[in-house]
């Protein structure tokens, strides 16, 4: 019998909250006190908020949604020119250029609404090529993204672990 060795943290002198969480602690300095969102782009992302709910409410119908199991035609394609699922990316990419917390506030509004809607605007605005462009160094790969990611495309991934749980 041996011991496993401990795990080897990235900030050895840091837990994260998930692992103390994990562990059965929690830890308070890492969410409070709470950042405050500033008013200016608190106001940039109410604006963005009203907009999306008018266009949800006349445009979206729920339970339509539910019953058929399919968004209505061509409302993808309203989400992506309207910058919806673009929402952090730079306006001359095709985005809205909002922060991470109004980004969360519109995938917020959207899933209160419908959730396949709201699945949309987050599975493309967290996993979309788009995403990653901030990670990528300039370079022929960064440059074809950004061309695509300008040009509307829409993309995911898919992965899975053996037992086909993702």
């Amino acid at each position: 019998f041996t011991q496993a060795a401990a795990p080897v943290s990235v900030w050895p002198d840091r837990e994260g909250i998930l692992a103390g969480l994990c562990a059965g602690r929690f830890r308070w300095d890492v969410v409070h006190p709470f950042p405050s969102h500033d008013s200016a782009d608190r106001s940039t992302g109410d604006a963005v908020l009203d907009e999306l709910r008018q266009f949800l409410t006349t445009r979206v119908d729920p339970d339509q949604i539910d019953v058929s199991g399919r968004l209505p035609d061509g409302l993808v394609d309203e989400l992506r020119s309207r910058g919806y699922l673009a929402l952090r990316m730079d306006a001359k990419l095709g985005g809205l250029g909002l922060s991470v917390a109004n980004a969360f506030r519109v995938i917020e509004v959207a899933m209160s609404w419908c959730v396949p809607v709201g699945w949309c605007l987050a599975i493309q605005n967290g996993l979309g090529a788009g995403a990653y462009l901030p990670l990528l160094p300039a370079g022929p790969l960064r440059d074809l993204i950004a061309r695509r990611v300008s040009e509307g495309a829409i993309f995911s991934d898919a992965d899975t672990d053996p037992s086909g749980a993702s």
